[in-house]
């Protein structure tokens, strides 16, 4: 397919089915979340990822959060550059997608499910 120069790349992009770099890099990060939690990253990535505690829910049972196994534990830092790592950027971005997407099956449903999710 050919374009000039003066054509908009939001066309371009939507015809192609590609994401915006923003929501490119949101979905490679989410893809190393999924794959760490499922065990299929490498063991340091894995370490970085840790799942929400749930043995804590019967002091706050009235939260929604107590009953999601698939939450991650976000780090905070009081530093601008501590809450741009990928332990505190990855966690937070995962803990709000939605839980059907969360707990998908395969690794192939997670990325077709996220991709049409960040697309649109």
């Amino acid at each position: 397919m050919a374009c000039g120069r003066d054509v908009p790349s939001i066309d371009l992009l939507r015809e192609l089915h590609w994401l915006h770099v923003r929501q490119r890099t949101v979905f490679k990060l989410m893809l190393y979340v999924y794959k760490a939690i499922n065990n299929l990253a490498p063991s340091y990535l894995s370490a970085m990822t840790q799942l929400q505690n749930t043995g804590s829910a019967e002091h706050r049972p009235r939260l929604r959060s107590s009953t999601d196994r698939t939450r991650l534990v976000v780090q905070r830092s009081y530093k601008k550059a501590g809450d741009m790592t990928f332990t505190s950027t990855a966690a937070r971005l995962w803990n709000e997608l939605p839980i059907s997407f969360r707990e998908a099956p395969s690794l192939s449903v997670f990325k077709r499910k996220l991709k049409t999710h960040l697309f649109l």
